[in-house]
């Protein structure tokens, strides 16, 4: 009896540790990383994005004093205040073989049924897709598009957004341009099904470089 019910559970995708159930929050959180990587789970680490286009480990625009600065004559204002922030944006390194994967767990609200998602990023000057990385379904010559399909696949793309639901998978892949300016992927997706829990996924694939992810947007 244990076992057939073991069976059932895995099955269905719900495992139960120590008799708790997990429990998601409605919607995407933290999408702009000012909580640093806090939601978010797999690969990529925060770096900071400099006003003048530099990547920093740490964010140096916060003052080491913990005495306020004097106000700016004129202005009123003190002088770290006025001092530009850096952004805090997510680094994923490229993986050999392997697809970066950036995720996080939700559960979409009731009225969602359809979502729009839009992930703004940006390859670094030696970004490089290994495309003979042997993780690609050789039977999946998707282009550049939006896909609705029943099973989990990996396309060869440079990057892809995918939404795991309980009964499909949502996929919209796109292309990087090597050291050039941050870019936006787009997609509708539609007949989502809201009230359910759900994974959104940014995958990077398999290669040399580094691709930045500056903001994660999912809306109704």
């Amino acid at each position: 009896m244990y076992s057939f019910l073991r069976g059932i559970l895995v099955a269905g995708g719900l495992v139960l540790v120590g008799g708790t159930i997990p429990s998601f929050a409605d919607g995407l959180e933290n999408g702009d990383f000012a909580k640093g990587k806090s939601k978010w789970m797999g690969d990529g680490t925060v770096v900071y994005l400099k006003p003048d286009g530099t990547i920093s480990l740490t964010d140096d625009s916060k003052s080491g004093s913990l005495l306020p600065s004097p106000p700016t004559p004129g202005t009123g204002a003190a002088a770290s205040d006025q001092k530009p922030k850096n952004t805090p944006i997510i680094e994923v390194k490229l993986k050999t073989t392997q697809f970066a994967d950036v995720f996080q767990k939700f559960r979409t609200p009731k009225e969602m049924d359809v979502v729009n998602a839009e992930v703004v990023f940006k390859g670094s000057a030696d970004f490089k897709m290994n495309d003979k990385a042997t993780i690609y379904d050789r039977e999946i010559t998707w282009k550049l598009g939006t896909y609705y399909w029943s099973a989990l696949v990996h396309p060869k793309v440079d990057v892809l957004m995918r939404l795991d639901k309980r009964d499909n998978y949502m996929y919209k892949l796109d292309a990087v341009k090597p050291g050039g300016d941050w870019q936006k992927t787009k997609v509708r997706w539609d007949n989502v099904g809201g009230g359910q829990d759900v994974t959104f996924h940014f995958l990077v694939a398999p290669g040399h470089g580094t691709v930045y992810i500056k903001s994660v947007t999912l809306t109704p």
